[in-house]
């Protein structure tokens, strides 16, 4: 099993979405390619790899290797007019279950089932 291999395995679950134990035949067997994504996952290979792949890219195209703007618009950041939180009560829940005579009890029971 060459690191090659591995890597191809790993670039054809992220492309893919298959599942690691779906991984085809010609591919190293998936716990070995799984150990792998998660090692490297968790020491910052793939996040240093992706950093200077970045940067190499940038500079072949003429530009500085780091970054140094960002841009947004109104198509990347939606907002509304209104402020704060809509069709919520303002009350605090408890107070509201008293109304309803439920108590404190009733009224996480009604929390875990998506009722206010």
């Amino acid at each position: 099993m060459s690191l090659r291999q591995v890597i191809n395995a790993i670039l054809y679950v992220l492309k893919t979405g298959c599942q690691w134990r779906q991984l085809p035949r010609e591919f190293p067997v998936w716990t070995a390619v799984y150990y792998y994504f998660s090692r490297w996952s968790c020491n910052g290979t793939w996040k240093r790899l992706h950093h200077l792949l970045r940067a190499r890219l940038r500079e072949k195209g003429g530009r500085h290797k780091h970054p140094t703007a960002g841009c947004l618009d109104s198509q990347s950041v939606k907002c509304t007019a209104v402020s704060g939180v809509r069709g919520e009560s303002s009350r605090p829940q408890s107070e509201t279950a008293e109304k309803r005579g439920v108590g404190w009890v009733g009224a996480l029971a009604e929390t875990r089932h998506g009722r206010r």
